[in-house]
């Protein structure tokens, strides 16, 4: 779990708040019609005493279902509303992520930069180098020491370190957070299809639960 983590807890509660809403007004319309069609039916014997009470409860029926019907199109419709609306989460977490990432002259690790600069450092060491930045989330030493490794990784004196080198190297010049926005992203895409297809819904949990905790 990182600190960006409120953001895609933040979008589970706005996904689970449009599909108790949907599912509540889908339940209504469900009873609406089954109520419709018993008092329509003219095969059910009714409670009332005349032909004029009978029509006038199939058309409360009728009515009570059709608005049932419109109240479930508008729940269906506000969940796609808020599927849009997560795109100003999404900027929101892009900023933080943006902001974290940063490069800042404070994370600056003279010492390492100077053994970076001399050129003594041995393949290994730069991986050691590059995993203690790793393990402290030292994003600006982690961009320098990659920076440093890629073009040191040549001279490594095995196949498997150039690799290993060049992986690493590679790995801390791609921008940072995109793992972050990947995955609220695909989140957002399930959110949108369930928005669309509302058989979905019962599925969010199984299908999100493990990205969002571990966001």
């Amino acid at each position: 779990m990182s600190k960006f983590n409120k953001y895609a807890v933040r979008l589970n509660e706005i996904a689970k708040a449009a599909f108790s809403e949907y599912k509540v007004a889908e339940n209504k319309y469900q009873n609406a019609k089954e109520k419709y069609e018993h008092e329509a039916n003219p095969y059910v014997q009714h409670s009332t005493h005349s032909k004029l009470e009978q029509d006038a409860a199939i058309a409360r029926a009728k009515a009570d279902m059709l608005a049932a019907q419109q109240a479930l199109k508008n729940a269906q419709e506000n969940m796609q509303k808020q599927v849009d609306s997560v795109q100003n989460l999404r900027r929101e977490l892009e900023t933080a992520v943006d902001e974290e990432y940063c490069a800042n002259g404070e994370q600056v690790d003279i010492a390492t930069l100077e053994l970076l600069k001399s050129g003594v450092l041995k393949s290994k060491e730069y991986i050691t180098l590059f995993n203690r930045a790793q393990q402290n989330n030292n994003y600006t030493m982690q961009r320098i020491i990659g920076k440093y490794m890629g073009d040191a990784a040549e001279k490594a004196p095995t196949n498997e370190l150039q690799v290993q080198m060049r992986t690493l190297a590679n790995s801390s010049q791609v921008k940072m957070g995109s793992d972050e926005m990947g995955v609220f992203d695909a989140l957002t895409d399930v959110f949108s299809r369930c928005s669309r297809n509302p058989l979905l819904i019962d599925r969010w949990d199984g299908l999100t639960a493990e990205a969002i905790e571990e966001f």
